[in-house]
């Protein structure tokens, strides 16, 4: 019986890292689809403010970045489930129709798009009591020094 129980357990940790293995290679898989598909490093950029989406997305661009533009959280979700997964999201906190928080909660519930890291860029102060259910890996106030930015960037995508 005891024999039993740990060919049965054995076969528990198997199957379990063999899970562990499979999602591990998918996310792997779908970051290298996604950098050959937009053929480089893509970041998705959520500001509804157009003066800053010019000179954020003139900023990365001139870096090497491919960047794409979104207007509101919703614009955003509706990119990634069509377009798929880019590197990295900037993300403004208040915006209209879905802002940074409903966004976030959102993205961080889909499997498929939760794994990608997002900066937030706000005009407020980091609110300690918004940080961690919005579970960011960066907050950027606003106005963002240009080499913070591309420095930021850069802990979260290869240099291009």
């Amino acid at each position: 019986m005891r024999e039993l129980r740990a060919t049965t357990e054995l076969r528990r940790r198997q199957a379990r890292r063999a899970i562990d293995n499979a999602e591990r290679a998918t996310r792997a898989s779908t970051a290298a689809c996604a950098r050959t598909r937009w053929g480089g490093v893509q970041i998705l950029l959520v500001e509804d403010d157009q003066s800053i989406q010019a000179a954020t997305a003139a900023l990365l661009i001139a870096k090497g970045y491919r960047i794409h533009v979104a207007m509101h959280g919703e614009n955003a979700l509706r990119y990634l489930r069509r377009e798929g997964l880019p590197s990295l999201i900037i993300l403004d906190y208040q915006m209209p129709v879905m802002d940074g928080l409903q966004f976030r909660a959102q993205q961080a519930t889909d499997p498929d798009l939760a794994s990608v890291p997002v900066v937030v860029c706000s005009a407020q102060p980091e609110p300690p009591d918004l940080t961690w259910p919005l579970a960011v890996d960066e907050w950027l106030r606003k106005p963002v020094d240009p080499r913070t930015l591309v420095d930021t960037v850069r802990k979260y995508v290869l240099p291009v």
